[in-house]
């Protein structure tokens, strides 16, 4: 058989030439599948690519959305806690299934992580220093002598 693309000669059977990756049908295909000679539409395409490559899982990209928003809105933590356990849960169930997003969900979780721990540090040392003003400047000293 020979590609109908670029015409090398690939073996009987396969479905795409392993020289330009054209799409190619064993004879009498197109008939079994109602292509334009079996009288179907000939409008009708297919993709056979589409066929072949894996999803990512939801879950992982929502977890992105979720770290994106972590940037810009992150009351107290819980949009980035959220991202941590949405994007927990898209890498469990992308390993389950075998799709993609696994990498995209653990780098979710260490950066939803990374800055929700950095804001509520900052919170914990915002309320120590609002304690330490309402005490005065000796308050204000000693919070300082902390740092």
């Amino acid at each position: 058989m020979f590609c109908k693309n670029c015409g090398k000669q690939i073996e009987d059977g396969v479905k795409f030439c392993p020289e330009c990756g054209t799409a190619n049908e064993p004879a009498g295909a197109s008939a079994k599948q109602g292509g334009p000679d079996a009288g179907g539409s000939a409008n009708k395409k297919t993709d056979p690519v589409s066929d072949t490559v894996e999803k990512t899982n939801p879950l992982c990209i929502a977890g992105l959305v979720l770290t994106i928003l972590t940037l810009f809105v992150n009351t107290y933590g819980l949009v980035g806690f959220a991202a941590i356990i949405i994007s927990f849960f898209g890498y469990k169930e992308a390993k389950k299934n075998g799709q993609k997003g696994t990498m995209l969900a653990i780098v979710c979780m260490a950066v939803a992580g990374i800055i929700s721990l950095i804001l509520i540090v900052c919170l914990v040392e915002y309320q120590k220093y609002e304690f330490a003003v309402q005490g005065g400047i000796s308050g204000f000293l000693e919070w300082l002598e902390d740092l």
